[in-house]
């Protein structure tokens, strides 16, 4: 059960990115006013957030703990997005996009592992497909209802709004991910052959 709730609360992470990163061009250059050129750059910058942390977490990989690399993403991933949303001018944009890439480098390194130790082989393609599609139908309904909204309204303000609600996604993933009872299903073995134990 409780992998079960990890892996529909991560599905929800991509559905939220998903569905904000829908807005991410159209906000970049009609509330931002970027230029083509620009927003290009915008793009170059998250691809070294993720390249960054990618590499932190292949230095670290011994001593970072899965449930620590799941709280850390679930948190700052939308961190950088509202970095984003609130941003007035390119560099707080930049700040943003970075912080939001490279912190989800963390959160699907955590997750993958913590599903890959928890999930049989044997049914991990059967697991993962079931979820998936419930994720897709869910891509699809969360990105047409952002699309509708900020047709209506601000596109600042639904890109706020879709930011919390993200970060609030992100707190409840923190209560499960870090509870203590739970513990057992974030051990894993380091290169060592010895057991890393989450706090």
């Amino acid at each position: 059960m409780h992998i079960t709730f990890v892996y529909v609360l991560f599905s929800g992470i991509t559905v939220f990115m998903t569905a904000l990163d829908s807005l991410e061009a159209a906000f970049a250059t009609k509330v931002l006013l970027l230029s083509e050129s620009a927003y290009g750059f915008l793009v170059s910058i998250a691809g070294i957030g993720i390249i960054i942390g990618s590499l932190t977490n292949a230095l670290f990989s011994n001593r970072l703990k899965t449930n620590i690399l799941i709280s850390f993403g679930a948190i700052f991933t939308p961190i950088g997005y509202l970095i984003f949303a609130y941003s007035q001018e390119f560099i707080w944009a930049s700040i943003g996009f970075f912080t939001l890439t490279f912190a989800l480098s963390f959160g699907n390194t955590g997750f993958l592992t913590f599903f890959q130790n928890n999930v049989s082989v044997n049914i991990m393609g059967r697991f993962s497909s079931i979820f998936g599609v419930l994720e897709a139908l869910l891509i699809i309904l969360f990105t047409t209802v952002v699309g509708v909204f900020s047709e209506l309204y601000d596109i600042r303000f639904i890109y706020i709004i879709g930011s919390f609600a993200f970060l609030s996604l992100g707190f409840i993933m923190n209560v499960v991910v870090l509870d203590k009872t739970k513990k057992a299903y974030y051990y894993q073995e380091n290169n060592g052959g010895e057991e890393t134990h989450p706090i």
